[in-house]
């Protein structure tokens, strides 16, 4: 499943279920990579930020309330406080809806959401 966000800058959410019960979830941006970038200036431009958020949680939570998944995951390089910032929000959204949440930090600077329905 893949939303396209339109707006200052064109975001992609990709939401992809595996057998029914896992759910992993993706962000980028369609016109190259400035995802970085843009993270950083959606912090400043809060009226963007929540416009982005918001946007992206409703059709997140869509999704979870469609399929159910038991798992979902996805992960952030934390040498993007930026992007780092705007996924603990987000999986803040998710553990609201239903889901025990646990992170791992790897050696690569990867922080990884895993998501299990309580």
């Amino acid at each position: 499943i893949q939303y396209t966000i339109k707006g200052k800058y064109e975001i992609v959410l990709g939401i992809d279920i595996f057998k029914n019960t896992n759910m992993d979830i993706i962000f980028g941006s369609s016109k190259g990579d400035y995802w970085t970038q843009m993270t950083g200036e959606f912090i400043e431009d809060k009226e963007g930020l929540f416009q982005l958020m918001s946007t992206i949680v409703n059709l997140t939570k869509k999704e979870i309330n469609k399929y159910k998944p038991k798992v979902i995951e996805f992960s952030s390089d934390i040498e993007e406080p930026s992007k780092l910032t705007l996924y603990n929000r987000f999986a803040k959204e998710i553990v609201k809806a239903g889901y025990k949440m646990k992170t791992e930090q790897t050696s690569n600077h990867m922080m990884f959401y895993t998501f299990t329905k309580k």
